[in-house]
């Protein structure tokens, strides 16, 4: 039979500046329970405190230099410290002594000399409801955990119809932009077009903050990015906040998820905010950089490569040692209740590494206009370009139909309908079926014409993925587009090989440039087999 784990022993920390007195605290204690750190002074006892954080502090109140109620007043400024337990020892016994030691966050008095009976009794007490005060953070960042993994689930539930929603509204204003000729036409459907592509960012936000999720990846401008942040922060922090930008104009792009991007940025300008207070400096900073195998042996985040480099500074307080070594770990925040909750380093990080990039932070000890900056490493994109030195884009006439016969397949009727209206436009010709059966039983009549199948995933009666399986059957070499309003990971989960994927909503350039992408990579016609 297997014995039970033994249990970790409570780490004591006992600070005097009398040997003896140590030495006698050590014997009193020393049954096993505890494992026993001594320190001479205050200052020791700090530097020990933020490399080990105690379970409980034995202080002694008068020493030499600093004295116990210093000690006692910088561990509860210290957020990574604050909840540790204190017991002053001290051989005064007047109120006002007591009093500053409880002013200064101290949470019992053991007078000398000690009774050694009562000494144990609350050092196992105090201890022990340490134990189970650490117990219930950690069960109260489980349930912090459960109700973000809720959110994930919440947010993939409606990420699909919300985003079914907006694929029509976004690709209608293509097709209603010839038809309207009036400057105040073509501005509304500026703004309707808009609005549909910042409703989509927000769920493609939320899906990544709550899951994890990466985005669809395209060449990002970062300095675009940069303004759109700036410019919020500045109609939105306080107008006693200076905040100024130094980004370089010719900054390389990169390939990323223009959401998770700004969302890197927006975090740590918020941080920047509530560093600096009612008043204070905010300065971004935006170049190119090339590192090589030199300039990266100092860090061991960093790796070669061609970046572009982003700075955000502040000028507030800066960070202790102790939170600095914490503040990239979920759920830690300096922060009060309900003023923050600890995933916005994380998330950043996680985002910069996702991106084949890497963060740092400099910062100094607390204290006015010291401030903190944090430096982000985007790694930079390679764009191919064509021998004339022109960048390689496909041209607009290059998209267009030749009058190949898309079958699209959707059981929103506007969606079907919008998609089918832009196909036509382009020069493509198009049959529509409201479901997987339908879009069966529409092939088996026009097999040998159908050039290209674009459906979607979540269908009544038969779903995307069985109509994908079943037109295979009958048309190995049949080019498939999946459209969804679910993220590209659900997506892939099906196993669709060889399927391209267009995530709902869409712009009709997207769309056009898919299927014809998806036409051009079959190199000869496609050989159908008899329907039966």
């Amino acid at each position: 039979m297997t014995n039970p784990p033994a249990k970790t022993p409570a780490t004591i920390l006992i600070v005097d500046d009398v040997a003896a007195n140590r030495c006698l605290l050590r014997e009193l204690l020393d049954t096993g329970e505890y494992l026993l750190i001594e320190a001479p002074d205050g200052a020791t006892a700090l530097q020990i405190a933020n490399r080990t954080p105690p379970d409980l502090v034995l202080l002694d109140a008068v020493m030499p230099g600093m004295d116990g109620f210093e000690v006692c007043r910088r561990l509860r400024a210290d957020p990574r410290l604050a909840e540790v337990p204190i017991v002053m020892l001290t051989a005064l016994d007047d109120e006002a002594s007591r009093l500053a030691g409880l002013n200064m966050g101290a949470d019992d008095f053991i007078a000398k000399p000690f009774n050694s009976s009562e000494l144990r009794a609350r050092v196992r007490t105090i201890t022990r409801l340490n134990r189970y005060r650490r117990i219930t953070e950690m069960q109260e960042q489980l349930m912090r955990a459960q109700r973000l993994n809720n959110l994930g689930m919440l947010a993939a539930g409606i990420a699909h119809d919300f985003n079914n929603a907006l694929a029509p509204i976004l690709l209608a204003g293509h097709v209603l932009r010839p038809l309207v000729s009036t400057p105040a036409g073509q501005h509304m459907l500026d703004i309707v077009e808009k609005s549909s592509e910042r409703g989509a960012a927000l769920v493609r936000q939320m899906l990544s903050f709550a899951r994890g999720m990466s985005g669809e990846r395209r060449l990002v401008q970062v300095g675009d990015v940069l303004r759109e942040v700036i410019d919020l922060a500045g109609t939105t922090f306080k107008k006693s906040m200076t905040i100024e930008s130094n980004v370089s104009p010719d900054l390389w792009p990169i390939m990323g998820d223009p959401t998770q991007i700004n969302q890197v940025f927006m975090n740590l300008f918020i941080n920047a905010r509530d560093a600096v207070g009612q008043a204070g400096e905010i300065t971004v900073t935006a170049k190119n950089c090339t590192l090589d195998a030199a300039a990266v042996s100092v860090s061991s985040v960093a790796h070669a490569g061609k970046f572009v480099m982003v700075e955000v500074r502040d000028n507030g307080t800066g960070m202790s040692p102790g939170v600095l070594e914490r503040i990239w770990e979920p759920f830690f925040t300096t922060k009060g209740d309900g003023k923050g909750t600890g995933l916005g380093l994380s998330t950043v990080r996680g985002i910069v590494r996702q991106h084949d990039g890497f963060i740092s932070v400099r910062t100094t000890p607390l204290g006015p206009n010291h401030g903190t900056v944090f430096t982000v490493y985007l790694a930079a994109a390679v764009i191919e370009k064509k021998a004339d030195g022109g960048a390689d884009v496909p041209a607009v006439n290059a998209l267009r139909g030749g009058g190949e016969l898309i079958l699209v397949v959707d059981d929103e009727e506007s969606v079907r309908e919008v998609c089918a209206s832009t196909l036509i436009k382009q020069g493509y010709k198009v049959a529509t079926a409201k479901d997987g059966a339908e879009a069966i039983a529409a092939f088996a009549l026009r097999s040998n014409d159908v050039r290209l199948l674009l459906t979607d995933l979540d269908m009544p009666v038969v779903g995307g993925t069985t109509l994908i399986a079943t037109l295979r059957r009958l048309s190995p070499g049949l080019p498939v587009v999946v459209m969804s309003g679910s993220d590209r990971q659900n997506v892939e989960a099906h196993d669709l090989t060889g399927a391209a994927h267009l995530t709902k909503p869409f712009a009709a350039e997207s769309l056009t440039l898919v299927v014809r992408h998806a036409l051009d990579e079959v190199r000869q016609p496609v050989a159908c087999m008899a329907a039966t």
